[in-house]
């Protein structure tokens, strides 16, 4: 390995470590990403099956041009290219409806009753109109809901699907209210409720490593085995058996692998702790590559029984897929403490499998290649009281004034993917702070 020395090192190559990389090269400063599998991309890689384009679960871009990922492109310099999902709907009752935003979806919404609707309407216009409370990250979705007197079972049925499509998580007896009613104001001010990169998620890939091969590099294969500190002042990166030099050091890693390549002390008090303990979204993913299409539906489609979330993702990309052909993906949250339990996880996989054939009869005749993956971490943190965005780590936490960290289990406002991309932005703020 070269012993050039770069003015930053990061350590990881997923969508944090990448944004991090591409913000900071239009700086001008030389980073050197390191990423320990053959392709770039982490948790959002992308492999090619038979003409397929394959992401590693839903990745669709929340709010599309107005999300966390179009800030990255737009600072790095990248064409904000996004592709327009179609209206989310809700498998229910047998058969499609709106996924209610506003007040006039909501009163038309077989999803509610009377009651249910007024309750919603009220909390809808409470959450828009008011600010956020630093107390309500510390409750849970089903306290908070109780005093605001929204009480109807409908609406709590209900909460369970916006949770869902917010978090990530349906179980609203665990769910940060704080960080749902952040959701709920972003999605609600939103233009468009999702989108996709033009060319699918390969090519947002290409593009920040474009940005970042121009002041640096990106090196596939290459595993991270410590962080050197001297003096209390990261020096460098162990990687491969061999010594890499920098002026700055970003971790990129999932927070709970940080024990890997970092040491407790190094870290503020309770921190080491909290990020080793941490608890990640988890659960079954299932890609289907069809050999015909078999609809039109380009939104994300959620169900509540079980609480799901699918996509036909060739449907807003068609490059994703062969002429003629399609390609959805479905994921389906479960608890991380039921991912070890193999005949529970055989049993759901049937259940989702015939969910999926419900709505859209004939389609397992039409599959030409499936891929199922138990994932024991989609996001690096359940956005559950104890884990809201307040109390997680902060990109600067630690004591080694040159050593940040950048994920989705950081303490940045966001949900979902977005925290990968926010995260990123502010670690490169940080580290451009200590390199000036």
């Amino acid at each position: 390995m070269s012993e050039k020395k770069f003015d930053v090192i990061i350590t990881g190559g997923g969508i944090a470590g990448l944004s991090a990389g591409a913000l900071l090269s239009r700086k001008g400063y030389s980073c050197c990403v390191l990423e320990q599998l053959p392709i770039a991309g982490g948790r959002a890689r992308v492999v090619e099956k038979d003409g397929f384009l394959i992401d590693y679960g839903i990745h669709v871009h929340r709010y599309a041009g107005q999300g966390r990922a179009a800030d990255v492109l737009r600072k790095a310099g990248i064409a904000r290219r996004f592709l327009p999902a179609g209206p989310p709907l809700v498998w229910h009752n047998g058969r499609f409806t709106a996924f209610p935003k506003g007040p006039a979806q909501i009163i038309a919404s077989p999803l509610l009753g009377l009651a249910g609707k007024v309750q919603l309407i009220k909390l809808f216009a409470g959450v828009l109109l008011g600010k956020s409370d630093p107390a309500d990250y510390r409750l849970t979705v089903t306290e908070w809901l109780k005093n605001k007197g929204a009480t109807a079972q409908d609406l709590q049925d209900f909460a369970r699907l916006i949770s869902t499509a917010g978090l990530v998580c349906s179980d609203i007896e665990r769910a940060s209210a704080g960080e749902l009613a952040d959701f709920l104001r972003s999605a609600i001010k939103a233009h468009e409720a999702s989108g996709y990169f033009l060319g699918g998620w390969d090519n947002l890939i290409e593009q920040f490593m474009r940005v970042i091969e121009e002041h640096g590099e990106v090196r596939m294969d290459v595993k991270a085995e410590k962080i050197i500190v001297q003096d209390g002042v990261a020096a460098g990166v162990r990687a491969n058996g061999s010594d890499l030099f920098t002026r700055c050091v970003i971790a990129a890693v999932p927070v709970q692998h940080l024990a890997k390549i970092a040491q407790p002390d190094w870290f503020e008090q309770g921190v080491w702790d909290r990020m080793q303990a941490m608890e990640p979204t988890a659960g079954l993913s299932v890609d289907l590559c069809l050999k015909r299409r078999v609809t039109d539906i380009s939104g994300i489609v959620f169900t509540m029984d079980p609480y799901t979330m699918g996509v036909f993702t060739s449907n807003i990309e068609p490059a994703l897929a062969p002429r003629g052909k399609q390609l959805a993906t479905w994921y389906y949250p479960i608890p991380r403490d039921k991912m070890d339990d193999k005949a529970f996880l055989k049993g759901e996989r049937v259940r989702l499998n015939d969910l999926i054939e419900s709505m859209f009869p004939g389609l397992r005749d039409a599959v030409e290649y499936e891929r199922f993956i138990a994932m024991d971490m989609v996001d690096g943190a359940v956005p559950v009281v104890g884990q809201s965005w307040p109390e997680r780590p902060a990109v600067d936490c630690s004591r080694v004034k040159n050593l940040f960290i950048a994920g989705d289990a950081c303490g940045v406002p966001g949900q979902g993917g977005d925290i990968a991309f926010n995260a990123g932005i502010h670690a490169a703020e940080k580290a451009a702070d200590f390199l000036k």
